[in-house]
C-alpha cells in the first residue's frame, strides 16, 4: 500500500501513452507486411500492367520515328525501355536518303518552248521593277563550273506547278547543279522529298533546313565549291554570283565563308537573310555538317527562323556572315523585289532596323546584284526577259 501511494500519477500517464504509441507502430508494421504479401501473391496482374504501359510507350516512339524515316525494316523492338528513344535515333543518325541527281535539270529537256522568247509587248512593259533592272548587268565572263555552284530551294507540293516551274524555266539551269527540296517527289519538275523531324510547316523550317544541309553535306560536299539555298520565290542572277565568288575576296579556299545579305536582329544576332538566299563554301559546309547535330546548334528546336538558327550555329565555330556590299556600299543580295528596293524610303520598320547603312533609290542595289526575293512566277519570267532576252532583241 505504501508503495502504491508513493507512485507518481504523472509517470503512469506517460507510460500509458508510450504503450499506446507502441501499439500504433506495431499495427502499421503489420499492415505494411500484409500489403507486401498481397503483392507477391499477384505477380501476373502486375506484370501485365507494366507490359501494357511499355507497349504503349514503344508505339508512341515508333510513330515518331516513322514520321522521320520511311524505312520500317530497321525499327526493331528494344527491350531496354530506359534508352529506347536514344538508341533508335542513334541507329538512324547516319542513314541518309538516296542520292538525288543534281544535274537532272541540265540533263533533261525541261524547258517550256513557248517561254523561250518574250511576248510581243513584254520588253516594252515599263515598271519600277524594269527601271531598277536596267542598272543590273549579268556578267559576260561567266563560265560553267567556275566556280562550281549547287543551287537548292525549299518548297512544297502546292508550288510545284507555279513557283518551282518558273524557277526551273528561268535561272535554275544556269547553276551547275540544282535541287528543289519538297514534301513530295515530282518527276516532272523534278523535286526531291526531303525527310525531316516534325511537321511540314513554315513554323518548322529549321528542321527542314537542317535535313537539307545534312543531306547536301553527305552527298555533295566533294562535288561543288559553293552551296546556295533559299525559298522558291527568289530570283538568282547566277552570272553575277559567279563573278562575285571568283573575286580575290574568296581566294583562300581553306577559309570558311558564309555569304548573303547581312541582317542584325533585335537580340544582336548577325545572320544572312534566308529570303535573299545565302551560301556556304565547301569549308563552311564541312564545319556545319560535322556539328549541326550538336546541342549548341539546337537540333530539336521547332521554329520558322532557320536563317537565324543557322547563323547562331555557325557563329559557335567563328563562321560569321561577311559584308557583301560593293565598293560603293550598295547591296548585292536583296530580300525584297526590285520595285520595293527602288521605292523604299527610310522608316522605322523591321527592314530599316535589321539593315546596315541602307542606301535608297537607284543606289540601293549594286550593278552586279545577285538575288531578289518575293518574286512571283509572272515576275520571275519578266525579270528573266528584262535581263537576258530583251537586251539582245
Amino acid at each position: 500500500m505504501e508503495n502504491f501511494k508513493s507512485c507518481n500519477p504523472r509517470r503512469i500517464c506517460i507510460f500509458g501513452f508510450s504503450g499506446i504509441l507502441a501499439l500504433c507502430w506495431l499495427y502499421l508494421a503489420l499492415v505494411i507486411i500484409n500489403n507486401a504479401i498481397s503483392r507477391r501473391s499477384k505477380p501476373e496482374k502486375i506484370s501485365e500492367q507494366n507490359n501494357f504501359e511499355w507497349q504503349e510507350t514503344k508505339e508512341n516512339i515508333h510513330d515518331q520515328i516513322l514520321r522521320l524515316f520511311k524505312d520500317h525494316s530497321t525499327l526493331e523492338k528494344n527491350e531496354n525501355n530506359e534508352n529506347v528513344t536514344k538508341e533508335l535515333f542513334e541507329e538512324k543518325k547516319d542513314v541518309f536518303q538516296e542520292r538525288f541527281d543534281p544535274f537532272a535539270l541540265s540533263n533533261k529537256v525541261l524547258w517550256d518552248r513557248s517561254f523561250s522568247t518574250p511576248k510581243e509587248d513584254q520588253c516594252l512593259k515599263a515598271s519600277f521593277n524594269s527601271r531598277l533592272l536596267e542598272k543590273i548587268v549579268p556578267w559576260g565572263g561567266s563560265t560553267r563550273n567556275e566556280p562550281k555552284i549547287l543551287c537548292s530551294i525549299y518548297t512544297y507540293h502546292k508550288n510545284h506547278d507555279t513557283n518551282v516551274k518558273a524557277t526551273r524555266e528561268t535561272w535554275a539551269s544556269r547553276c551547275d547543279g540544282f535541287i528543289a527540296f519538297s514534301d513530295q517527289n515530282d518527276a516532272k519538275i523534278p523535286t526531291f522529298k526531303i525527310d525531316h523531324q516534325g511537321d511540314e510547316s513554315y513554323k518548322n523550317m529549321w528542321q527542314k533546313s537542317r535535313s537539307i544541309w545534312k543531306y547536301v553535306h553527305h552527298w555533295y560536299k566533294d562535288e561543288f565549291d559553293w552551296f546556295l539555298i533559299g525559298g522558291d520565290d527568289m530570283f538568282i542572277i547566277v552570272e553575277n554570283l559567279r563573278k562575285y565568288l571568283s573575286s580575290p575576296e574568296f581566294k583562300d579556299k581553306t577559309k570558311p565563308y558564309f555569304v548573303g545579305r547581312r541582317f542584325k536582329n533585335l537580340d544582336g544576332t548577325i545572320f544572312n537573310s534566308g529570303g535573299a538566299s545565302y551560301l556556304l563554301n565547301a569549308q563552311a559546309l564541312k564545319i556545319l555538317g560535322e556539328n549541326i547535330d550538336s546541342s549548341i546548334c539546337r537540333p530539336n528546336m521547332r521554329t520558322f527562323g532557320e536563317d537565324v538558327m543557322l547563323a547562331k550555329c555557325l557563329s559557335k565555330f567563328n563562321v560569321l556572315p561577311i559584308d557583301t556590299r560593293n565598293e560603293l556600299g550598295e547591296e548585292r543580295f536583296h530580300p525584297l523585289t526590285p520595285e520595293h528596293h527602288l521605292r523604299y524610303k527610310k522608316s522605322n520598320d523591321w527592314y530599316f532596323k535589321y539593315s546596315f547603312d541602307l542606301k535608297y533609290g537607284m543606289d540601293c542595289c549594286s550593278y552586279d546584284s545577285v538575288s531578289f526575293h518575293y518574286i512571283k512566277p509572272a515576275l520571275m519570267k519578266d525579270i528573266f526577259h528584262w535581263l537576258y532576252t530583251c537586251r539582245i532583241s
